[in-house]
């Protein structure tokens, strides 16, 4: 691998001997001399048909701290982006943690290998990719019937529950996979509790086994599969990818272990609005875009899941599934709404309170949404 900027962050994380896990609240920081102009185009609110004072007043009640430690809004219509704030110590070459948005971007990933052939389909059985662990899928036939597909929706039916204790604490699931020296057979071996398919259940052990599919199927790790073929194409400078570093293979922490600007975050929800499409480019399939943007599972009565993304409505705009989006601990979020030809990003710290982790969504609908109906 080449020593791009990239790659070198990359290496100190590995040197720095750092595994992260969902409980990672602190946000890593690079500032590095990156150049403002990287491939986003830069206007007004205005100009792409939102009401510039409603995101100024939304803007203002930030920084009067009215919904936590948010670090930054980023808000892009039409290609354009229109909107850009940092709060706090926060500053635009930032890498700031995506907790389980990773397992969004990590979704495009999956779509690309199927796409270069290096993985068959989302029906391949989860077993086929693990050759080494055959002992796992021998003591209970049953595993045999997870698909790749069951670890795209959360839905493989093994027993997994991270959301009732919580994380950090010894008995969190998510923190004893962490601490596993093989995080593969930590997941692979939990008890079949439901049929595959069945139901959702969060996991993000699910979103961790993807890495070792994408390193077995590809031959490379998953952030150097992401470098070479997603991050180089979309002009990202630098990001920062934990990883295993106590097993031979040294998977990417594919649950929730990925750093990137803000801006970059953008740039992966384009792909979303776009189709895949980056500066006339096909980066990712189109057909992938619409396979995750499907509502494969029902979590309640207003959001779906789809392949790694949630999917939600918005009132006034034909369509269940309106947005499209990424989310993780803390408040990290990327929304794209592809009938607005919009993007919004939102990062923050907020990892304590859950009413203000979820402040974002409510922002979205009430502040960014509003100021295209606004503006009309």
């Amino acid at each position: 691998m080449t020593a791009t900027p990239t790659s070198r962050f990359l290496a100190v994380l590995a040197v720095a001997a750092v595994v992260a896990t969902a409980a990672t609240a602190a946000r890593a920081q690079e500032q590095a001399p990156l150049p403002r102009d990287d491939g986003l185009a830069v206007g007004t609110p205005a100009s792409q048909g939102l009401d510039a004072a409603r995101l100024e007043a939304l803007h203002r009640r930030i920084e009067a701290g009215e919904y936590g430690d948010i670090h930054s809004v980023l808000v892009l219509r039409n290609g354009t982006l229109v909107f850009e704030r940092y709060y706090g110590t926060s500053h635009l070459n930032d890498i700031h943690t995506l907790q389980s948005v990773t397992k969004s971007v990590t979704a495009l990933l999956v779509g690309m290998a199927i796409a270069d052939g290096s993985i068959p389909g989302v029906h391949t059985p989860v077993a086929e990719f693990f050759p080494e662990y055959a002992d796992v899928f021998e003591a209970d036939p049953r595993k045999r019937r997870i698909t790749l597909h069951h670890l795209l929706t959360m839905s493989h039916g093994l027993e997994w529950d991270e959301l009732s204790i919580p994380y950090g604490h010894p008995d969190n699931v998510v923190w004893q996979m962490a601490q596993a020296g093989d995080w593969m057979r930590f997941v692979l071996s939990r008890p079949v509790a439901t049929e595959p398919g069945r139901r959702f259940r969060y996991s993000s052990g699910s979103s961790l086994v993807l890495s070792g599919i994408l390193q077995n199927a590809t031959g490379m790790q998953a952030h150097d599969y992401a470098e070479r073929y997603l991050f180089d194409r979309l002009g990202i400078p630098v990001y920062a990818w934990y990883h295993h570093l106590e097993h031979p293979r040294r998977w990417s922490h594919t649950g929730g272990g990925l750093l990137m600007r803000s801006r970059d975050l953008v740039k992966l929800g384009m792909l979303i609005v776009d189709e895949g499409v980056w500066q006339g480019e096909q980066v990712v399939p189109a057909d992938w875009i619409a396979a995750l943007s499907e509502p494969h599972l029902s979590i309640s009565d207003a959001m779906d899941y789809g392949y790694q993304w949630y999917l939600r409505p918005v009132p006034g705009v034909p369509g269940r599934n309106a947005v499209v989006h990424g989310w993780g601990w803390g408040g990290q979020f990327v929304f794209a709404v592809p009938p607005l030809e919009m993007v919004v990003v939102f990062t923050s710290g907020n990892f304590d309170d859950k009413e203000l982790e979820r402040a974002p969504i409510r922002l979205l609908y009430d502040d960014v949404i509003a100021a295209v109906a606004a503006e009309r």
